[in-house]
C-alpha cells in the first residue's frame, strides 16, 4: 500500500501507467498489475486461497537446481514439495491485442519541476520472424544508451533532457515499444 501511495505522486510511475492504460484500454494489459489503493485492500484470504488453487499447478512449474543431489533424491524432494499440485493450472484466458496506434497523447497534470514523457506504440512480439531485426533497430535507437539515436537527438544535439531511453517489450499476447525521458515543462512539446 505505501507503494502504491508513493505512485500517485511519482511522476515515473503516473506517465508509465498512463501509458499502458492508453495502449491497451480495459485489457488486462492496461491494468496495474499491482493493484489499486481502491483493489488491494478488498482482498480477501479466500481470494488468495483460489488464486492458488487456480494458478498453481505442475503444467506451470519451471524448476532449475543446483547443487550436489542425485536424481533419485531430487525426484522424492521435488514430490514432496509439489506432489500434491493439480496437474493442469484453470487460468483465465486473456486475448491477444494489439496496442492503440499513435498519435494519442494524455496528460496528467502534477506540480513537479521536471515533465516526464513516456512514449511509445505498437511492438514486435518475440515469435515474429522480424523481431531479431527489430531486436538490432531498437539496440540503435533508443537502447543502446549513450550511444543511441535518441540520446544524440535529444540530449547532444538539442540539449533538451539529461536521458532518454527506449526499449521493447514482449507479453504473451502483444507486445510494444516504450521509451521515456524527462524535461523542464516549457520543453516537453
Amino acid at each position: 500500500m505505501s507503494g502504491l501511495r508513493r505512485d500517485t505522486t511519482n511522476p515515473t510511475a503516473l506517465a508509465s501507467r498512463k501509458f499502458l492504460e492508453v495502449a491497451f484500454g480495459d485489457h488486462p494489459y492496461g491494468r496495474p498489475a499491482t493493484g489499486t489503493l481502491e483493489s488491494v485492500p478488498k482482498i480477501e484470504i479466500a481470494d488468495l486461497k483460489d488464486y492458488v488453487a487456480r494458478v498453481l499447478a505442475k503444467d506451470g512449474l519451471r524448476i532449475a537446481v543446483v547443487g550436489d543431489v542425485d536424481p533419485d533424491t531430487l525426484g522424492k524432494l521435488l514430490d514432496k514439495a509439489f506432489g500434491t499440485l493439480p496437474a493442469k493450472a484453470t487460468l483465465t484466458l486473456v486475448a491477444d491485442i494489439g496496442a492503440a496506434r499513435p498519435p494519442q497523447r494524455a496528460f496528467i497534470p502534477l506540480d513537479v519541476p521536471q515533465t516526464v514523457v513516456t512514449f511509445g506504440g505498437p511492438g514486435i512480439r518475440r515469435h515474429e520472424p522480424d523481431f531479431m531485426a527489430g531486436y538490432v533497430v531498437n539496440h540503435i535507437l533508443g537502447g543502446g544508451g549513450l550511444s543511441s539515436r535518441l540520446y544524440r537527438e535529444v540530449r547532444e544535439k538539442r540539449g533538451l533532457a539529461y536521458s532518454v531511453y527506449e526499449s521493447l517489450l514482449w507479453m504473451d499476447h502483444s507486445a510494444v515499444f516504450v521509451g521515456n525521458t524527462g524535461t523542464r515543462a516549457d520543453r516537453a512539446g
